[in-house]
């Protein structure tokens, strides 16, 4: 284990009842870590338990703003939708570690989204989450997040960034109410219990378009206005070529 990420968990775990809810705050024994979560490609997730309390601690990655994750836009995100019952209660958060309760059940599979039962689960989530009123906040510039991504690569390809920036353009030029969106919006990060679904890891959060987590999640087939054609392939371009970047930019500060 990363000496970083040993070491923060262990604090996390030391200081556990500045966390645990108040109905286990009569346990005596500090949480232990049960396992390491496979889940992501940012971070490094535990499940901890203590009798029969559990939670997931997530030590966030050290180099979290090249890959234009905002810890503070993310908190107050999660500060937004706390009250959401299809979202994980956040026991903690700062700007190097989330603890958030576990929730039982399983992650989806691409195939989960062709389930009507799931599928209207998840539209029922996003309409929700839609309604928040977000217009105090500022909203995505999406020409700026990603020359945030650019400008981090010492030879980027130049028609492929040609293009991420012309589409950047075209989304901030248009007229679009934001919303609350997740912008990783993909299966593994959403939980089915059976009854119902959670949403999770919300550090890619912004107050972005619209569209942005059904095309990610159920592609452009879903929309059947075709006077929303145009804007579908610039935010489909900036989806794609934010995965390319994000790849890139991962191995290079990995590697470093």
């Amino acid at each position: 284990m990363d000496i970083r990420v040993e070491n923060l968990l262990a604090e996390t775990l030391a200081n556990w009842r500045a966390w645990i809810p108040q109905n286990y705050q009569s346990l005596n024994q500090v949480p232990q870590v049960a396992k390491k979560l496979q889940e992501g490609m940012t971070n490094d997730s535990f499940l901890v338990t203590c009798a029969d309390f559990k939670a997931v601690v997530r030590i966030n990655c050290g180099y979290s703003s090249n890959l234009g994750i905002n810890r503070g836009r993310e908190m107050k995100i999660q500060n937004l939708l706390k009250d959401k019952p299809f979202i994980p209660r956040v026991l903690h958060a700062n700007n190097e570690v989330q603890v958030r309760e576990f929730i039982s059940g399983r992650s989806l599979e691409l195939n989960d989204l062709a389930n009507a039962k799931i599928k209207k689960l998840i539209e029922i989530c996003l309409k929700d989450i839609s309604t928040i009123d977000v217009t105090k906040y500022d909203k995505k510039n999406y020409q700026a997040y990603m020359e945030n991504y650019v400008n981090q690569l010492e030879k980027p390809e130049s028609l492929y960034i040609e293009e991420t920036i012309r589409f950047a353009k075209l989304i901030d030029q248009a007229y679009w109410r934001p919303i609350i969106t997740h912008n990783d919006l993909v299966p593994e990060n959403i939980i089915y219990s059976g009854k119902q679904i959670y949403l999770i890891d919300w550090e890619y959060a912004d107050f972005a378009h619209p569209f942005s987590d059904k095309l990610r999640l159920f592609g452009r087939n879903h929309f059947c206005d075709q006077k929303k054609g145009d804007i579908l392939t610039a935010l489909q371009v900036i989806q794609d070529n934010t995965d390319k970047l994000w790849l890139e930019l991962r191995k290079k500060s990995y590697e470093h």
